[in-house]
């Protein structure tokens, strides 16, 4: 299970190192028509559902709904590598032996409408899929930074 803490880690350490190599201007850049979302907003998703983990103690659940649009990480790289920072803290903080616990998630599962739903999982599990829905975003900022020249 040592192995699913790592893998977040690495996952955060490679946003980390996007952040840096990214340029402040392509940070925040609106890149339609052929992406619908800044770099900036990417990485506020991808905070904002390890935040989901990080908080689920004292909210009971695991909410991938709570999201902080228009949140200063969006525009400010330099608050993004921070929240990163912290993240990377947190996790290597996190105790191996927690991942088994059970924990409750809700998250919306239709697209027409807005309805959520509350399931059973393990911390572990949920872990998992943040660290690869995180590399699926880091592969968007790539793609963005790709579209604006820079070199990552």
């Amino acid at each position: 299970m040592r192995a699913v803490i790592d893998g977040a880690i690495e996952s955060a350490e490679q946003l980390k190192n996007t952040l840096l190599a990214l340029g402040q201007t392509t940070y925040v850049a609106n890149p339609q028509p052929v992406f619908t979302s800044t770099a900036g907003q990417h990485t506020r998703h991808i905070l904002d559902l390890y935040r989901a983990l990080i908080n689920h103690q004292t909210r009971g659940v695991i909410d991938y709904d709570v999201r902080r649009r228009n949140h200063p990480v969006e525009c400010h790289k330099h608050l993004g590598l921070e929240a990163v920072e912290e993240l990377l803290g947190w996790l290597k903080n996190l105790d191996e032996a927690r991942l088994g616990d059970r924990v409750q998630i809700k998250s919306e599962v239709m697209l027409s409408t807005q309805r959520a739903c509350v399931l059973t999982s393990t911390l572990g599990r949920e872990l998992c899929f943040v660290a690869s829905h995180g590399i699926h975003h880091l592969a968007i900022i790539a793609a963005i930074a790709r579209f604006f020249g820079d070199e990552l």
